[in-house]
């Protein structure tokens, strides 16, 4: 409930860290409004105005489109099933919080495994 509090407060009342600065801060403000259309790619243009947005101006797009675009990261991977990119330490994991049902039935109907 405390996160969908402060989405609903709107991204004007979030308080962006200093080191985020710019175009990075633009993109970040234009994409996340309250209201959905009032964010960028709902404005005229769409999608194309996203794209044309200052901060992807060094961002190949049909290098996208056509899949040859390299990642920015490339984790090493020694096997297929290497798992050592993701593992946590435990005193990093957010802590557990037990579920408890409340009764109301809100997620009847969910998959489940």
């Amino acid at each position: 409930m405390e996160i969908y509090a402060k989405v609903m407060q709107g991204i004007t009342r979030v308080r962006i860290p200093a080191k985020i600065k710019g175009d990075t801060t633009h993109i970040i403000t234009d994409l996340l409004r309250r209201d959905p259309s009032d964010r960028l790619p709902m404005k005229d243009g769409g999608t194309e105005a996203l794209k044309d947005h200052v901060f992807f101006q060094n961002f190949d797009w049909s290098a996208l489109k056509a899949r040859t675009l390299e990642p920015p990261y490339k984790p090493e991977v020694q096997k297929q099933k290497d798992l050592k990119n993701f593992v946590r330490k435990w005193a990093e994991s957010p802590p557990h919080i037990e579920y408890r049902d409340d009764g109301s039935g809100w997620c009847e109907g969910f998959a489940t495994v």
